[in-house]
């Protein structure tokens, strides 16, 4: 058991974060109150913040089209195609889930395809295994 500084009740271990002083509905409530507070000024730090994430990530994505051209086209045409109708998804190709994605094992044939699920797609282009357990 431990006593919580604010509230100066005693619980168990379990209801605190870590080795804080004080309990879990405590800290709710002190960091609510702060964020409500001092809304405008957190506001103005996720709209700058998300700014600068979003120059960054455009920046990342045009590097990767630099640096990646056969991909990028083999994608954008496959893109269209999907969208026209002159191509369908279909099931996997290994458990037939039906939601899948675009797997080229030759980019210079873009509509040469196989439908992977995200699960067996990993398995097979990167070698990992991956969990089937929710989370």
């Amino acid at each position: 058991m431990k006593q919580c500084k604010d509230c100066g009740e005693y619980k168990a271990e379990t209801d605190f974060y870590g080795i804080q002083g004080e309990c879990k509905e405590c800290t709710k409530i002190r960091v609510h109150s702060n964020y409500s507070n001092r809304r405008e000024q957190y506001s103005k730090y996720e709209h700058d913040r998300n700014k600068k994430r979003r120059v960054y990530m455009l920046e990342q994505q045009k590097k990767y089209r630099l640096n990646n051209p056969e991909k990028y086209h083999a994608r954008n045409i496959v893109a269209h195609a999907l969208r026209n109708g002159t191509l369908v998804k279909e099931p996997c190709m290994k458990c037939g889930n039906p939601k899948t994605q675009c797997h080229h094992k030759d980019y210079s044939k873009p509509l040469e395809v196989d439908w992977l699920c995200f699960k067996c797609h990993r398995e097979l282009e990167h070698n990992q295994i991956v969990s089937t357990i929710p989370f």
